[in-house]
Parts: structure tokens; sequence; C-alpha cells
């Protein structure tokens, strides 16, 4: 793989996949992951996922509405372990292991809420996380859902944070891994 940098270091990185002998041009159009550029745009993913946290924290501490994310045991270890360390003040810990831990421990929570978790027992829609915060945040003022296009874009936004997710785990996980993740 050969990577090709532009000028500035925060524009997307543009990619060239080989085959055998072909190459081929990574597109913005293709499935693949991309970086985000330095617009607005990463504001937009911080948010939504921002959002999806704070919902889930608020719901598992008790909120008033009484609507609840489900949680696995794992997950709800992970929620109430991001839970403490965000509670942390500089009297506890200096301010740079305080901010080590809170990324720490925000990305073991995102883990959590990805990697499948074998103890859990009913396995359905409304067993996933991220399903009942997205049925929560697509209803409407007015009682009725947002439409497909307003809700496409926080799809995508979950699916670049799921990516964002897998990929600093694996880099976690390479030098645990006998000859590499891909061995």
């Amino acid at each position: 793989m050969t990577l090709a940098f532009p000028s500035h270091p925060l524009f997307t990185v543009h990619c060239w996949r080989t085959h055998r002998t072909r190459v081929f041009p990574h597109t913005r159009d293709a499935s693949y992951w991309n970086p985000l550029t330095e617009n607005d745009t990463p504001d937009q993913y911080a948010t939504t996922i921002e959002g999806f946290f704070r919902a889930t924290l608020r719901c598992r501490a008790g909120h008033p509405s009484g609507y609840t994310i489900p949680l696995t045991e794992v997950q709800a270890a992970e929620a109430d372990r991001l839970s403490q360390s965000l509670r942390l003040s500089p009297s506890d810990k200096p301010e740079g292991e305080i901010a080590k831990e809170i990324l720490e421990t925000l990305h073991q929570f995102s883990v959590s809420l990805l990697a499948p978790q074998p103890e859990a027992d009913d396995l359905s829609a409304w067993s996933c996380p991220v399903r009942c915060y997205l049925a929560a945040r697509a209803i409407r003022e007015d009682g009725n859902f947002i439409t497909p296009n307003d809700l496409s874009p926080k799809l995508a936004r979950f699916k670049y944070f799921c990516n964002n997710c897998a990929l600093v785990q694996a880099d976690r996980m390479k030098d645990s891994t006998p000859n590499g993740m891909i061995g």
C-alpha cells in the first residue's frame, strides 16, 4: 500500500491499493474508511457520538424519563468505569493522568459496545444500545419519526465511529498477536 499525502497533513489521506500489478485509486465515493477533513465535519461526528455516550451514561444512572438503554454486565461495568473517570478532579490525580484515564475508559466502553458479548442472552433489536438510542433520537417533537434523509447521516457517523474504534483496538492489539494482526 502506498500513501500519497497532500500538502496539508489534516486533509484526507489518499490511499492506493495495489493488486498484483494494477493500481486502483481510493476514491471518496468508495465504501472504504476516509479520515475526516479539517472543517466542521469532525465536530458533527463528535457531537453525534458524544450524545450517544451521554444518553447511555444518563440512562445507566437512572434518567428521570425512565427510558433505559440496555447494557450487558460487561458494558455496564465499563460504563461505570467511564462515569468514575469523568468525575475525577485534579486533586485526585494530575490532569495528564486524568485525560489518559478518561481516554482509556472511553475506548474500553466503546469496545464493549461494539464487541459481541458472550453473556448476552436476549439478542434482539431492543438489546442493542445503539438501536435503542437511535429509536429515541428518531422521534420528533410532534411524535412522528424523522425522515430517512435525517437518519442516514446519523447512521453514517456511527459507522465511522465503529471503524475508528476498530482501528484503534487493532493497533492496540497488534503487539499481542504473534506475527501481527494479519499474521
